[in-house]
């Protein structure tokens, strides 16, 4: 059940091409979160590191800022420009805050009837999310506000300078996503072929993360079988007074492309998180990074 509320397995099931009784099929699960309506064990909700002081807050996120600091200085970005980086990276994750939100989801696809829902969710001492009004209970890895991102996420010695104002900065890296070898058969052996970049959106003046966007560089194609256009993951950044930190407020995911038998494909899944309140004092929450909602192949 851990496995299934991954990030990184719902990012991967937007793509899922296989073959099947001689034709094809295309298998979309980015939208789908699996309901998690027993309890979480007490082993999954003992699986993190409570950061309930200022001082041990401030002391990860100086963690976080040396690890970035340390790998960019292999690329050839400037100082001034690691230095803006680093700072909007290592604030775009402090852990998960005891806290409380709202979650907005849109689904569109050219397979099924477009949907939306609406729910409230409590994040609690336990490191379980619950639903405010019915028995649903998600692990602290669920998707929230808050999305685990490792330190460094891209090959930072790619490091380029893609857009720069005097407001803001677009910086992308070439991203090492390594698919196994299930992923790859699904793909006829095209994984080589398959190129991700990250593109980092800071604001200058204040050296924060705006957006982060997960992409494939360019068009994947099998002759004859399948074409893939574009697979994107877009994440906003805002800051929210009441946890003293940045949450993701808003998040895109999208596929288009199209396979034989079945034509064009488009699917696409937009959350977005509001009402969002810390209990105070401020607690977070580290779920073990091996557990965490940080999607990879």
């Amino acid at each position: 059940m851990r496995a299934s509320l991954k990030l990184e397995r719902k990012f991967l099931g937007l793509v899922s091409l296989a073959i099947f009784s001689g034709f094809f099929t295309f298998s979309v699960s980015f939208a789908e979160v699996e309901e998690q309506t027993e309890e979480i064990s007490s082993t999954s909700g003992e699986n993190f590191t409570r950061l309930d002081t200022a001082e041990a807050i401030q002391a990860y996120r100086d963690e976080r800022h040396a690890k970035v600091t340390e790998r960019l200085a292999e690329s050839r970005l400037s100082h001034e420009h690691s230095e803006i980086l680093a700072n909007a990276i290592a604030s775009m994750y402090l852990g998960v805050p005891l806290s409380s939100y709202s979650h907005f989801e849109r689904e569109e696809s050219s397979q099924e009837e477009s949907t939306e829902s609406n729910n409230q969710w409590v994040i609690n001492e336990d490191g379980k999310i619950r639903h405010v009004r019915e028995s649903i209970t998600y692990s602290l890895n669920s998707r929230s506000p808050w999305i685990f991102l490792p330190p460094v996420p891209f090959e930072a010695e790619t490091g380029r300078v893609l857009d720069d104002s005097i407001s803001e900065a677009t910086f992308v890296f070439d991203m090492n996503m390594t698919m196994d070898a299930e992923g790859d058969e699904s793909f006829f052996g095209m994984k080589d072929k398959m190129k991700f970049v990250a593109e980092v959106t800071v604001n200058k003046l204040d050296q924060s993360p705006k957006i982060l966007v997960l992409k494939l560089a360019k068009p994947l194609r099998k002759r004859f079988f399948f074409k893939i256009e574009t697979i994107r993951m877009e994440l906003h950044f805002s800051y929210i007074e009441a946890c003293e930190g940045f949450a993701v407020t808003n998040l895109v995911g999208e596929v288009d492309g199209s396979a034989i038998f079945v034509g064009k494909l488009h699917e696409l899944e937009e959350s977005t998180f509001t009402d969002i309140d810390c209990q105070q004092p401020l607690v977070r929450l580290l779920p073990d990074e091996s557990d965490s909602n940080f999607f990879q192949f």
